[in-house]
């Protein structure tokens, strides 16, 4: 079950989670991601699940840098900097980048707008970077359409109803625990 949901205008594709998953699983790590919601669950689980892909274990202090923002775009010399430096002990150096505002804020100057694309379409392929946000605008069709180039989209929704009862059945199966639907339900 593949969602995406594509704005009419700007043919920028939003991925879902399930989407999002199998491609992972696959092994189709893209050089960049934008992942935003209020599952942070779900978002935890995302990062967890391309550091296993790409990072040597035992490597997370040396190949995994984050970044917090805090509503503020950080420089695009910092992002350079992280983003073009190699990995040590990995295949690929993992950059996590929070909370920039750069998706929900009013106006972003033409010239930050245009040396962010160019970094984003520009990442070596010895780095993937991952940029999590609470929320977007999805007016700001300029900024997501530069992202959507070469990024992935993800939108990580609170799960509901039927996903919702078919993940806790999944998990619950990894642990070798045997639940019934109606059970599942009754939670």
């Amino acid at each position: 079950m593949t969602k995406i949901a594509q704005s009419k205008s700007a043919n920028i594709n939003i991925h879902s989670f399930a989407n999002f998953s199998s491609d992972i699983k696959s092994g189709n790590i893209r050089a960049a991601y934008l992942i935003f919601g209020d599952e942070t669950f779900l978002i935890d689980k995302a990062i967890e699940a391309i550091s296993r892909k790409i990072l040597a274990p035992n490597s997370q202090t040396i190949d995994m840098h984050t970044i917090d923002a805090k509503g503020k775009l950080p420089s695009v010399e910092v992002l350079k900097e992280q983003i073009y430096t190699p990995p040590f002990l990995s295949s690929r150096r993992l950059v996590i980048v929070k909370n920039t505002g750069i998706f929900a804020t009013a106006d972003i100057p033409d010239d930050i707008l245009s040396a962010f694309a160019e970094l984003i379409h520009n990442i070596p392929d010895s780095s993937c970077v991952v940029f999590l946000e609470s929320k977007i605008d999805k007016r700001k069709k300029s900024v997501l359409k530069v992202f959507a180039e070469t990024a992935m989209i993800v939108e990580v929704a609170k799960q509901k109803g039927e996903d919702l009862c078919r993940w806790v059945a999944t998990a619950l199966k990894k642990e070798d625990i045997r639940i019934s639907v109606n059970a599942v339900t009754s939670l």
